[in-house]
Protein backbone atom coordinates (compact mmCIF):
# COMPACT_ATOMS: atom_id res chain seq x y z
CA UNK A 1 0.00 0.00 0.00
CA UNK A 2 3.06 2.22 0.77
CA UNK A 3 4.38 1.55 -2.66
CA UNK A 4 0.95 2.65 -4.41
CA UNK A 5 0.96 5.89 -2.32
CA UNK A 6 4.57 6.75 -3.40
CA UNK A 7 3.53 6.02 -6.42
CA UNK A 8 0.54 8.58 -6.61
CA UNK A 9 1.99 10.98 -4.68
CA UNK A 10 6.08 11.10 -4.46
CA UNK A 11 7.04 11.86 -1.20
CA UNK A 12 10.84 12.65 0.37
CA UNK A 13 12.43 9.98 2.60
CA UNK A 14 14.61 10.59 5.43
CA UNK A 15 18.53 10.06 4.65
CA UNK A 16 18.90 8.32 7.94
CA UNK A 17 15.80 5.63 6.04
CA UNK A 18 18.47 5.37 3.39
CA UNK A 19 21.29 4.88 5.41
CA UNK A 20 20.37 3.19 8.28
CA UNK A 21 17.14 1.04 8.10
CA UNK A 22 17.20 0.16 4.78
CA UNK A 23 20.67 -2.06 5.30
CA UNK A 24 19.32 -3.58 8.43
CA UNK A 25 16.40 -4.59 6.45
CA UNK A 26 18.01 -5.88 3.13
CA UNK A 27 20.02 -7.99 5.61
CA UNK A 28 17.08 -9.35 7.09
CA UNK A 29 15.77 -10.26 3.96
CA UNK A 30 19.14 -12.02 2.88
CA UNK A 31 19.12 -13.81 6.32
CA UNK A 32 15.73 -15.18 5.92
CA UNK A 33 16.20 -16.18 2.63
CA UNK A 34 19.56 -18.11 3.13
CA UNK A 35 17.90 -19.72 5.74
CA UNK A 36 15.19 -20.93 4.15
CA UNK A 37 17.08 -21.99 1.04
CA UNK A 38 19.34 -23.77 3.30
CA UNK A 39 16.94 -26.64 3.95
CA UNK A 40 13.28 -25.41 2.74
CA UNK A 41 12.14 -24.23 5.96
CA UNK A 42 12.32 -22.16 9.44
CA UNK A 43 13.46 -23.96 12.83
CA UNK A 44 11.29 -23.21 15.71
CA UNK A 45 14.59 -21.45 16.63
CA UNK A 46 15.18 -20.07 13.80
CA UNK A 47 12.03 -18.30 13.81
CA UNK A 48 12.73 -17.38 17.62
CA UNK A 49 15.91 -15.55 16.81
CA UNK A 50 14.11 -13.77 13.72
CA UNK A 51 11.24 -12.82 16.22
CA UNK A 52 13.92 -11.36 18.60
CA UNK A 53 15.28 -9.71 15.95
CA UNK A 54 12.67 -8.07 15.47
CA UNK A 55 11.73 -6.90 18.61
CA UNK A 56 15.08 -5.86 19.09
CA UNK A 57 14.83 -3.58 15.70
CA UNK A 58 11.34 -2.04 16.82
CA UNK A 59 12.71 -1.04 20.27
CA UNK A 60 16.01 0.37 18.40
CA UNK A 61 13.44 2.55 16.50
CA UNK A 62 11.74 3.29 19.42
CA UNK A 63 14.63 4.78 21.33
CA UNK A 64 16.04 6.88 18.16
CA UNK A 65 12.58 8.27 18.30
CA UNK A 66 11.71 8.13 14.97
Amino acid sequence: MVGLAFAIQPATVSGFVITQDLPILVAATVLTGAIVLRDGRISRWEGAAMVASFAAYVAFIAVRGS
